[in-house]
């Protein structure tokens, strides 16, 4: 099943891309739904039947805090966790060297400053791209403490 959620599609994708060759990928589960419950059942399910289970990609730290919260229950402290977002919670966690160890922190404030810039722009009859990218910050234990949405 294909995550329904486009964004979550195009983080897999990029995350596959970006792997290639360097890492291993032993499975591959989708949620049925973007909920703690449906991420919490998937991590059970990877940890059942993946004993040598190293690391997950999680589509988004609310996934990756559930995941973190499954492999805890399980006693897997050899697990990492990696998610998506920059979410406080998961920052605090990665801060405090907790079994999510990283993030593609997003940065909403400055997606906000462009989207505002970009309409400004488009109002006052200028061309603007179909696409801006805001900048990602991989946060990690060494910068958690200095990133902010």
């Amino acid at each position: 099943m294909v995550p329904p959620i486009s964004t979550f599609q195009q983080r897999v994708e990029g995350f596959t891309k970006a792997i290639q060759g360097k890492l291993e990928v032993g499975a591959h589960q989708n949620a049925l739904q973007n909920t703690p419950e449906a991420f919490t059942a998937i991590t059970e399910n990877l940890i059942t039947g993946n004993p040598d289970l190293k690391a997950i990609f999680a589509v988004n730290d609310n996934a990756a805090e559930a995941a973190a919260a499954a492999i805890e229950s399980a006693g897997r402290k050899d697990v990492w966790v990696v998610g998506v977002d920059g979410i406080p919670s998961a920052v605090k966690t990665i801060a405090q060297d907790g079994t999510i160890k990283a993030t593609v922190g997003q940065q909403p404030g400055m997606m906000g400053k462009l989207a505002v810039e970009t309409a400004i722009k488009y109002l006052n009859g200028e061309n603007v791209p179909s696409e801006i990218k805001a900048p990602l910050e991989l946060v990690t234990k060494e910068n958690a403490g200095s990133f902010h949405w």
